[in-house]
């Protein structure tokens, strides 16, 4: 539910940072199934492949997403979201 550009050179950048509580309030809580099909059929194909075969890959933690969404694009000092 966050609008988001993957800027060459920069990464991900957030059109609209969070900056107060109505901001939080304001992000909407995907339905996966609904909103990302894609993955989870993604997700179906790669268990029935891999059997018992373990799989890592990345889905950002709490910090590092909530650092994105506070500070609007990569940080190297974290000052806004550290304030907040």
């Amino acid at each position: 539910g966050v609008d988001l550009e993957i800027v060459e050179n920069v990464g991900p950048v957030i059109a609209h940072p969070v900056r107060a509580a109505a901001d939080i309030a304001a992000i909407r809580v995907s339905d996966p199934a609904a909103d990302l099909p894609f993955v989870l059929e993604t997700i179906r194909l790669l268990r029935r492949e891999l059997g018992t075969t373990p799989l890592i890959g990345f889905a950002g933690a709490p910090f590092t997403l909530a650092a994105y969404l506070v500070e609007g694009r990569p940080s190297r000092d974290f000052i806004r979201v550290s304030r907040f």
